[in-house]
């Protein structure tokens, strides 16, 4: 006949493996979940990287465009009135050349 001792021995050796189990069980669901959250956040923060260089391209384009037509305009002004654009570019380097000799002193 088995004590109430021993009954209860096997008992809380029984219950302890169970435990075992069941924690086992939720590390394995945990581990699971991470990964899970981890790849979907991978898979939001890859899309969002994409989103972010074809934004980037889009707007090197508009600026590739823009300055295109700059100097477009430019060559157009300077072959149109290249007597207003050379005196133009004089004025413009006297004033910086004042503003640089005025630094200097200071």
């Amino acid at each position: 006949m088995v004590s109430d001792y021993e009954q209860a021995v096997d008992n809380l050796k029984r219950d302890v493996k169970e435990l075992r189990e069941d924690l086992r069980a939720v590390v394995s669901a945990f581990k699971d979940g991470a990964k899970d959250r981890a790849a979907d956040v991978r898979g939001r923060m890859k899309e969002s990287s994409q989103k972010g260089v074809e934004y980037l391209k889009e707007a090197v384009e508009t600026v590739q465009e823009h300055a295109a037509k700059c100097r477009a305009h430019a060559h157009e002004m300077i072959e149109k009135k290249p007597a207003t654009v050379l005196l133009a570019a004089l004025g413009v380097g006297i004033v910086i050349g004042s503003l640089m000799a005025r630094r200097a002193k200071a």
